[in-house]
């Protein structure tokens, strides 16, 4: 096995490891190779300072648990290793440059400042975003909600299969063009996460639904990814917008769901979506405006 591919098992021992206490020492045995060989293998193959990595991916893991679920400050602090609120609060200030309490409470989410993990990448597909401005609109649908994990939204196995999608064509004859996914993450009064999926047509399309909710969704600026491939690689290229390419933009996102913006193929068998469909997706996350 190559020194690189030693570095890459490493990296990934570490990403499922990062509520573990994770010493240099422990890391080094983990790889064999001496303390300061690691490091120096470590540096040279990813750019990173071992111990800073560590370090910058459990302040970033603890800060989308901060955003994401109601757990105490002080249970997230010792979850990643902090052994004291006043160590987790100054580690998460000098990287974030706010309190932990102040980047869970601000009304938008102030992605710059997280660390992307060294093991998700997506090297054949090109991320070239454009900004859209969508005007206010009403959809009709279903909506899908369900209990989930923190590990579920990290690791996007939050995403709905794409059988769902037959659920809402049925009683379509022919399968409308455009298709809108409204995906979004909430916390529940009593602290559990909820994962709610709206599918949805356009008004000028439902008149064949027989049961359908409405749902007005706000305009705004967004920011728009473009995918065309496998609907099962789908989650794959979300994780990596979310993960690896916004946390570098210095992007701000507000409230409200992200929307994929399905554009179909009339002639699907049985007007459904399954994984091994070849798709063309808009995927747009609500952003502050954006340069």
């Amino acid at each position: 096995m190559t020194k690189m591919l030693i570095i890459y098992e490493i990296i990934d021992w570490i990403e499922g490891n990062i509520h573990q206490p994770l010493s240099i020492d422990e890391v080094s045995r983990k790889s064999g190779y001496t303390k300061w060989h690691l490091q120096r293998l470590f540096k040279h193959y990813s750019g990173y300072n071992l111990a800073e990595y560590i370090r910058a991916r459990r302040l970033s893991v603890a800060a989308l648990e901060l955003r994401l679920c109601h757990k105490r400050v002080f249970d997230i602090a010792l979850a990643y290793g902090f052994d004291s609120l006043q160590s987790f609060s100054r580690a998460f200030k000098q990287r974030f440059g706010i309190s932990p309490s102040q980047y869970r409470d601000q009304p938008d989410w102030h992605l710059s400042g997280l660390c992307p993990p060294l093991n998700v990448s997506l090297s054949d597909i090109p991320i070239q975003p454009s900004v859209k401005s969508l005007p206010d609109l009403y959809l009709m649908g279903m909506n899908f909600t369900y209990a989930c994990s923190f590990d579920d939204v990290v690791s996007r196995r939050e995403q709905p299969g794409f059988s769902l999608w037959q659920t809402l064509f049925k009683d379509f004859r022919i399968i409308p063009p455009v298709a809108f996914g409204l995906s979004q993450v909430k916390s529940t009064a009593e602290g559990q996460l909820e994962y709610h999926y709206f599918m949805a047509v356009g008004q000028q399309e439902s008149a064949e639904l027989r049961h359908a909710e409405t749902v007005q969704l706000a305009g705004g600026t967004y920011l728009s990814f473009i995918y065309c491939g496998q609907a099962s690689a789908l989650k794959d290229f979300i994780s990596y917008i979310y993960l690896n390419y916004l946390p570098t933009k210095c992007v701000t996102r507000r409230e409200g769901p992200d929307i994929e913006l399905f554009y179909l193929d009339r002639d699907m068998p049985d007007n459904t979506i399954t994984s091994n469909h070849n798709i063309k997706c808009d995927y747009l996350i609500p952003v502050v405006d954006f340069a």
